[in-house]
């Protein structure tokens, strides 16, 4: 029996989604609590797939994804992930999560079947980690390799050019997640080639190796890199450099997104507040204590009140004692009848 961990802060879909799963007998372990979920992976247990909210508290679900990488990923493959989320959607979610290796993407809400079919695939099918790339772009093939089988050891992808030239006139390339310029190039220079490569692939990290002299400086005027080093440097500070700048930029995205979010929240209470503010009916929301939290300006007006008033008090003392609206008494007549606060 396959096991599924199911990790969401928010308990009705925790239950909902570990209720669908249960259905087609998963054995199923479920948390409202991140950290407890990140324990539960420490004690040793490997479920076949983690169903992963993105917006929560404590561990997000951004940061769960880099934190598997991390345990997982020096001993053993990292079990399939089926990213879900209410808050974030669209393609920049799902780019953000292949960074992250996320295997898949669900926005919520979705339905039982869709939901079921994704789990059951990622269990019988698990994909293949998806392989960061790097381009190495160095006219001394010897020099480097060295570096190149450190990032093949590490499961990158590993493409080598011997000339900027040759990466420019080239067609249907796969966007790189980092670009290594071992300097100086045979056709162009460093500075040169680093532009165009920001340019044509601004997500990707661009490192120059260049004159041991340059360690610890800053970089050279003009130069539109990340990052410039010196050409002994450990290849272990290399990749460790890369695999840091492919987490940041994920994380840069995923603020950039919460960003939008909040935007669009607030943009939205905005609308709602102003439809809510000017509807001609008697609007009144009221907490399970039925004291009145919010009132319309409009329909306070046609009770006789500023909203001021009526918010803090018991509703039972402003609603209508009957559904008849015949026998109802009018707004006038309950202000005369002796309930009227100023």
């Amino acid at each position: 029996m396959a096991s599924i961990l199911v990790i969401n802060d928010d308990p009705v879909q925790l239950h909902l989604l570990a209720s669908w799963l249960e259905k087609d007998y998963f054995a199923v372990n479920r948390f409202v609590c991140s950290e407890e979920a990140w324990r539960w992976l420490q004690e040793g247990n490997v479920p076949d797939v983690i169903v992963l909210d993105l917006h929560m508290p404590g561990i997000s679900g951004w940061r769960f994804c880099e934190l598997l990488h991390s345990f997982f990923g020096a001993t053993q493959a990292v079990p399939p992930v089926l990213a879900v989320s209410a808050t974030y959607t669209g393609i920049d979610a799902q780019d953000i999560l292949k960074d992250l290796g996320a295997s898949a993407f669900l926005a919520l809400p979705t339905d039982s079947q869709r939901f079921r079919q994704q789990v059951r695939q990622l269990v019988e099918s698990p994909p293949s980690p998806q392989r960061p790339q790097i381009w190495i772009v160095s006219a001394n093939n010897s020099a480097i390799q060295g570096i190149h089988r450190i990032f093949v050891e590490r499961g990158w992808r590993v493409v080598e050019w011997e000339a900027g030239k040759q990466v420019q006139v080239s067609v249907n390339l796969v966007d790189p997640d980092i670009i290594l310029i071992d300097d100086p190039l045979p056709d162009t220079t460093s500075e040169e080639f680093g532009m165009w490569c920001k340019s044509q692939f601004p997500q990707a990290m661009c490192i120059v190796l260049g004159h041991e002299s340059m360690a610890g400086r800053s970089l050279p005027e003009g130069m539109h890199v990340d990052a410039y080093l010196p050409k002994a440097c450990d290849p272990f500070h290399i990749i460790s450099l890369c695999e840091k700048g492919r987490w940041e930029r994920a994380f840069s995205r995923v603020e950039h997104l919460l960003d939008i979010r909040t935007d669009d929240l607030r943009e939205s209470e905005a609308q709602f507040r102003e439809l809510f503010e000017t509807l001609p009916d008697i609007l009144v929301i009221y907490d399970h204590r039925g004291i009145v939290t919010h009132v319309n300006s409009l329909g306070a007006q046609q009770l006789g009140y500023r909203p001021t008033v009526l918010i803090g008090k018991a509703f039972s003392l402003i609603k209508p004692e009957s559904a008849d609206a015949e026998s109802s008494p009018t707004p006038e007549n309950s202000a005369r009848g002796g309930r009227r606060w100023e």
